[in-house]
């Protein structure tokens, strides 16, 4: 019965060690190709995290501008030198000249120059 015992694991550890040679060899093999374990099967699609992260900062980034063709007086009052004034000048401009072609069309608003334009050039769009 002893022998049995002693036969029956020899044989199974020679199963054992190629069971792991095997996995370990899957193991560095995806380590080198890809530099972290990929579990996720090849056809099943799935997102760069970083792609995704550069879009959700870039979303908000575009959320934080103001659309100087669209947004009403109390939005672009919250543009540095512009007051209440100055917002129903620019929703004029638009009434009667059409939207703003580019941002720096809106130095032709009275009163807002070159001085005021750098201020807030890099928080407005038109779209």
């Amino acid at each position: 019965m002893y022998e049995k015992v002693i036969s029956c694991l020899s044989k199974n550890k020679y199963f054992i060690i190629s069971a792991f040679v095997i996995a370990s060899g899957l193991w560095y093999s995806n380590m080198a190709n890809n530099d972290t374990i990929n579990f996720i099967p090849n056809n099943i699609n799935y997102y760069n995290t970083v792609e995704i992260r550069e879009k959700f900062d870039y979303e908000l980034y575009r959320e934080s501008l103001v659309n100087i063709n669209t947004e009403d007086v109390e939005e672009l009052m919250t543009l540095s030198g512009i007051g209440d004034v100055m917002a129903q000048r620019i929703i004029e401009y638009r009434k009667e000249n059409g939207n703003f072609s580019s941002v720096e069309e809106l130095m032709n608003v009275k009163g807002i120059g070159e001085k005021t334009f750098e201020k807030i050039k890099d928080k407005i769009i038109v779209e």
